[in-house]
């Protein structure tokens, strides 16, 4: 296939979240090519790939060589990277306001981390199969009301997470959260579902907070009391109950890799990881 035009396709695995970007929805990503044992300087490209007619395009010429090459990507909804940016790294950072379709999509950022190309790796028409995860970690929170003939919730934040990092896409290093700031979740319609994208990071215990702001202007507050991990492309959700008088139930805290919906009212999908079995409740 020397001197072949490197054709890659991309896909975004697991992408059932609302508002995400998603495989029907993505049309561009950034793309990058280089050798896989770093030893010769057959391979180095570094082009952004538009899908046109269908079709994805590169806004460069490459092709293959001699080997096989190890390829990454990535996407940033607004966010422009030049090549400098994405062998060096820069600073990322969430959207403290993700209430909005827009702001939420700005939140995610795809990736595929760097991956050395094999024959088998190549799809029937020998496309470059390019797998887009989610970097970040989101946490969605469900408030089941009861007593009450509408749900009186007008807000809801979360506490204690830090919003910035550098990120390093030809390494696939994620530096070390920076920044802690309150982060507005994005609601899900008229329902009482909310989520946000969070940087992925060790939560220390009593630090995770979630407080909501109601019809009538009061707040309640809440706390997880016991450390979390919030790692790289899963979905973490948080059932409570608020009854007619305003109080609150204990709730469970789940997760599962790959952002899909498979959660109700605390049942998980088989394989999904308990990170605790009980949520404390208290008021501001």
């Amino acid at each position: 296939m020397t001197g072949m035009p490197l054709r890659p396709v991309a896909h975004v695995d697991a992408p059932v979240t609302r508002e995400a970007m998603t495989t029907e929805t993505l049309d561009h990503y950034y793309f990058r090519v280089a050798d896989a044992d770093g030893g010769t300087d057959e391979y180095d490209y570094f082009t952004t790939m538009t899908l046109e007619d269908g079709q994805w395009k590169a806004d460069q010429e490459m092709t293959w060589q001699s080997t096989f090459p190890k390829v990454s990507a990535m996407e940033q909804k607004g966010e422009i990277w030049s090549k400098e940016d994405y062998i060096n790294g820069k600073d990322i950072s969430l959207p403290t306001d993700q209430s909005t379709h827009d702001n939420l999509l700005k939140s995610d950022v795809l990736y595929m981390t760097p991956t050395g190309v094999t024959a088998e790796g190549l799809d029937d028409e020998n496309n470059i199969k390019v797998n887009l995860k989610h970097l970040f970690a989101k946490l969605k929170v469900v408030v089941n009301v009861t007593g009450v003939p509408f749900n009186p919730i007008k807000s809801l934040v979360i506490g204690g997470t830090k919003t910035t990092a550098t990120f390093t896409p030809e390494t696939g290093v994620l530096g070390e959260a920076t920044n802690e700031a309150t982060i507005t979740a994005c609601q899900d319609g008229t329902t009482n579902n909310y989520e946000c994208i969070l940087l992925p990071q060790d939560v220390a215990a009593n630090t995770l907070t979630v407080n909501v702001t109601l019809s009538d202007g009061t707040t309640k507050g809440y706390t997880y009391p016991k450390e979390l991990e919030l790692k790289s492309n899963y979905q973490y959700t948080l059932s409570l109950t608020m009854q007619a008088n305003m109080t609150m139930t204990p709730g469970d805290v789940t997760m599962e890799e790959g952002w899909s919906d498979g959660v109700v009212d605390g049942e998980m999908e088989e394989g999904a990881e308990i990170i605790d079995n009980t949520y404390y409740v208290k008021t501001a």
